[in-house]
């Protein structure tokens, strides 16, 4: 605390004992002086912990030496002296600004604090959120090691490669297979290109057909002609000379004489026979599935395709069952034919 003009005796620096000494009216002055907040304070104990808690800086501490009131014993001169003393007395303004700029400086230390106080409150939700992860990241190691201890050598992405080939097989294979993202879509053996190479220079290949270029929806029927490439048509002229290899489109239904619809069995067929669905290829299994108009969409799995067929061989033979006698003649000229 500093000195008053009033007081002789240096408070600053003083600690609790030597605010002690002094008396208590001396206490109150000095709380007055330095506007602290000592409501409802009484006993001097109080008033000397006010005092010793309360830390002012350099800025403070000017500010109220500028604003301290004149020493009464400084006033019991002469007249004309203690007229000029209190003609260099500060005017109210100057208090009211150095007052002003002291409240300030408290108030930037109070904000100071503050953000002290949000940056330790960030960092440490930051290092709970990093503890989160590294838990999460310690569970999954756990769950993954476990499950390969369940399921042996072999984790969910090395299926990945057989699930390629399935998928390349339904898209690329023959008999009018259709791919997983579109049912209508159908070419033969001797094309080896599919949708997913469709730029292709002209005359290097056959042609084949780009079924995924057309909007419209092609119902899925085995028997219809595939619509031609759009890159068949004589849309580049300064390419014609090498369109020569392309002359055998008329002749394309050779290609699906191939691996004609007929020799994929019929449902009747399968139940005459007894024949499993499993020791079928996935091939047969999706051109089964296809002609007898049941959507397979996205299946990979050749289990997924036997269930299906299973499921069809099932409602064919209720179906037969319930038509009675000439399903089962039906049955019969097929069993001596295929006999």
């Amino acid at each position: 605390m500093p000195i008053f003009n009033v007081f002789t005796s240096p408070v600053t620096r003083m600690s609790r004992e030597q605010l002690g000494s002094l008396p208590t009216k001396q206490l109150q002055s000095y709380i007055k002086a330095y506007n602290l907040n000592a409501a409802n304070l009484i006993e001097k104990s109080e008033l000397i912990k006010l005092i010793s808690g309360t830390e002012l800086g350099e800025t403070e501490e000017r500010a109220f030496r500028s604003t301290a009131p004149s020493s009464p014993k400084a006033d019991q001169g002469s007249s004309g002296e203690g007229r000029r003393r209190e003609g260099s007395a500060p005017s109210r303004l100057e208090r009211q600004r150095a007052e002003g700029d002291w409240n300030r400086e408290r108030a930037q230390a109070r904000e100071q604090q503050r953000r002290e106080r949000e940056r330790e409150r960030r960092m440490r939700e930051h290092e709970r959120e990093e503890r989160e992860r590294d838990r999460e990241r310690r569970e999954w190691e756990r769950e993954r090691e476990r499950w390969r201890e369940v399921n042996g050598p072999r984790y969910p992405g090395q299926n990945a490669v057989e699930a390629v080939e399935n998928m390349f097989e339904g898209i690329f294979g023959g008999g009018g297979n259709s791919g997983p993202s579109n049912g209508g879509e159908r070419w033969s053996p001797s094309q080896p290109f599919g949708p997913g190479f469709p730029f292709v220079p002209p005359g290097t290949i056959p042609p084949f057909p780009g079924s995924e270029f057309i909007p419209s929806f092609v119902p899925p029927n085995p028997h219809t002609r595939p619509p031609p490439h759009p890159f068949n048509a004589p849309q580049h002229p300064p390419q014609n000379p090498m369109q020569r290899p392309t002359q055998p489109t008329s002749p394309q239904p050779s290609g699906s004489k191939a691996t004609p619809p007929a020799e994929v069995p019929s449902l009747k067929a399968l139940l005459q026979t007894n024949t499993d669905p499993s020791g079928l290829s996935a091939k047969t299994l999706k051109q089964i599935l296809k002609n007898n108009k049941v959507e397979f969409g996205s299946v990979l799995e050749k289990s997924e395709l036997v269930t299906r067929v299973k499921r069809l061989l099932d409602s064919e033979k209720a179906e037969m069952e319930k038509n009675g006698g000439d399903d089962e003649d039906a049955l019969c000229k097929v069993g001596v034919v295929l006999l």
